[in-house]
């Protein structure tokens, strides 16, 4: 596991690098590709020229991994969707995870100050919605956010 620091998207690639044992002068590609509007469609479904195109691409040498500012359990279920494994990297940057779930770099924000985040949004802007993930939990105004319904569908 990393140690808890702030790393840059170069250290990304450098930990990923790692974890596959390539430290030696070899060039690896990577294909890192966001979610919602670009794996997925409107429908929520990856399509079968999309899935194919990354099957392909995994069978070549190449490493796909998804990036996206959801949880981990909400990525899993497209990732399997493809029918591969894969790294993952979630919460926008924050978490890490190599293809068997094990993280490689975690930034958590402090408790505190997300409740005094979501309490300075709901007295100064009240009419922006915030959402807070909690590594596998999901906390949210209400259920009427836009988008939450369908993408609770998604992975329950």
């Amino acid at each position: 596991m990393a140690d808890a620091k702030c790393y840059t998207k170069s250290d990304e690639l450098v930990l990923l690098t790692r974890f596959w044992g390539q430290m030696e002068e070899k060039m690896v590609q990577i294909i890192f590709s966001d979610i919602d509007g670009t794996l997925i469609n409107r429908d929520y479904q990856v399509t079968a020229a999309t899935r194919n195109s990354i099957v392909k691409a995994v069978q070549q040498g190449m490493v796909f991994v998804p990036v996206s500012a959801r949880m981990p359990d909400a990525i899993q279920p497209i990732i399997q969707s493809i029918g591969i494994s894969s790294p993952i990297i979630s919460y926008n940057g924050a978490l890490i995870q190599d293809q068997e779930g094990e993280v490689l770099a975690s930034l958590p924000m402090q408790t505190q100050l997300a409740l005094d985040i979501c309490q300075f949004v709901e007295g100064h802007y009240p009419e922006i919605d915030w959402n807070i993930y909690s590594y596998q939990n999901w906390y949210a105004m209400d259920d009427s956010m836009s988008g939450l319904r369908g993408r609770k569908q998604l992975w329950g």
